[in-house]
């Protein structure tokens, strides 16, 4: 797509570049919300504001690729669809799933037995981050029949799935963060991502959508609220759950008002991407040099999810930024552990974009 074209979005990218680094944050911030001696700290307040304010990442990913990709006006064969949207997804996946596969047995758990392979597979086990691209390739599975339903269906109907899908969701969240705490009924590469489906519903939705009636001012103010008590929540919700200096009772560091349809976490990241979606003052930058970096940081993001596990390793291993060794003040080293791994990660993809056959592994 060229700059110039009428169709380009200038806030597209500034979000998916957001969204990346909000990514690099919640995984270098969230072992320092979790970290007992942290807990109730300035450490933890900081790391916590992060995590947060960071939870906006994968939501943001599901609203881009729905907003770009359910247009009514585009059309596939099944045929090219699948050859350029599916196999971009596949290719990616199988070669970092081998990757991280001997990144595990080589330098994290010196081992893997052999009947664990398949359960890890299925589970998305191999690493933890890998789970987004069973995600999306379940979402991109649907895009033929959610194309022909936003070409035929009304403004009401659409936005009637996409309030039905999120109450679906919230509720499965809810149930798991206080009713039966060990529901997962959706974490296997089949399932992955069925409750994300009202993300990407909503993307495509807000594409259609003509101008909000609700003013600008009323928003920011809504997202601020959010953010405020995402922060405050999940630190009553780590108190609720018997988190403390020295016992630890959160299963996976998991906490519901982190989770990604917890009702504060899609406040944030709908209103955010409103927002920026239409910002004409966001669209005005494409004409300054800013849009070149932009633009080079927005192609690289799918790369730097892929790599940037592999940069915190490297950091946590032969560096004193890992959680016993920071030091202080915590905060700061944090802050710059994020920079390091963003930046390092960027730096990966742009030398492995240049060598042959690898450009179409890192998007």
């Amino acid at each position: 797509m060229n700059n110039d074209s009428k169709n380009y979005k200038f806030s597209i990218d500034i979000l998916r570049v957001l969204a990346g680094l909000a990514v690099v944050t919640i995984h270098v911030a969230a072992p320092f919300v979790f970290y007992p001696p942290f807990f109730q700290s300035p450490t933890f307040w900081f790391s916590n504001i992060l995590d947060s304010l960071s939870r906006i990442a994968v939501p943001l990913f599901i609203l881009i690729s729905g907003y770009l990709l359910l247009d009514p006006k585009k059309s596939y064969t099944l045929s090219s669809f699948f050859r350029k949207r599916i196999l971009r997804i596949v290719f990616p996946l199988i070669t970092w799933s081998v990757v991280y596969f001997f990144w595990t047995i080589l330098f994290i758990h010196g081992h893997f037995y052999l009947n664990s392979i398949l359960p890890a597979i299925i589970l998305s086990k191999i690493y933890y981050h890998l789970y987004f691209l069973y995600l999306i390739l379940g979402l991109y599975m649907l895009i033929p029949l959610f194309i022909v339903y936003f070409k035929y269906a009304s403004q009401t109907n659409k936005r009637y799935l996409v309030m039905i899908s999120f109450l679906f969701s919230i509720s499965m969240s809810f149930t798991k963060g206080f009713i039966i705490r060990t529901l997962d009924p959706f974490q296997t590469i089949f399932t992955f991502f069925i409750p994300y489906i009202p993300y990407f519903l909503a993307g495509g939705y807000l594409r259609g959508l003509k101008e909000p009636k609700i003013k600008p001012l009323f928003l920011k103010l809504a997202f601020l609220i959010a953010a405020f008590l995402t922060v405050m929540l999940n630190y009553w919700y780590m108190l609720y759950t018997g988190f403390t200096k020295t016992l630890i009772i959160v299963s996976s560091n998991y906490s519901y008002f982190l989770d990604y349809f917890s009702p504060n976490v899609v406040i944030m990241s709908l209103i955010l991407f409103i927002l920026a979606a239409r910002s004409k003052k966001l669209e005005s930058i494409k004409n300054t040099r800013l849009i070149i970096p932009v633009r080079q940081l927005s192609a690289a993001t799918f790369g730097i999810y892929l790599v940037h596990p592999l940069i915190l390793d490297f950091l946590d291993r032969f560096t004193f930024l890992d959680l016993a060794r920071i030091p202080r003040p915590v905060w700061i080293f944090l802050a710059i552990k994020i920079c390091i791994t963003f930046i390092l990660s960027f730096a990966a993809i742009i030398a492995l974009k240049k060598l042959p056959f690898i450009k179409d592994l890192i998007g």
